[in-house]
């Protein structure tokens, strides 16, 4: 099983992958400041429900960012629009910092 790794600067593409293949976003985040990327949706009748990790920079210290990272498993034939927000906890997801959307198409790939 191999991996489509994302970052904040495919924002707005079209990934295609087959079955069985995970798609990895992987966006900058700062929790310290109460910010935190969630996902806001997709169709979990096409990809599974997402893992969540954060990954501090090298050596971790008070105030810095890191990388949150949303790792999908590919399940079924299918096109899922997948939505994320940057957002803090108590606000609306209409207060949100920031967005971040990608389609993806998961289809047999022909060898």
């Amino acid at each position: 099983m191999s991996a489509v790794v994302i970052e904040k600067d495919g924002e707005g593409r079209e990934y295609e992958v087959p079955p069985g293949e995970t798609v990895s976003l992987r966006l900058p985040e700062n929790p310290t400041t109460g910010y935190r990327w969630e996902v806001e949706s997709f169709d979990n009748n096409i990809l599974g429900p997402p893992a969540s990790d954060f990954w501090p920079p090298g050596e971790p210290s008070v105030g810095t960012g890191g990388t949150r990272i949303f790792t999908f498993e590919a399940r079924s034939p299918g096109v899922t629009l997948i939505r994320l927000i940057l957002k803090r906890s108590w606000e609306s997801k209409q207060q949100a910092a920031d967005r971040f959307e990608i389609t993806v198409q998961v289809r047999e790939m022909k060898q």
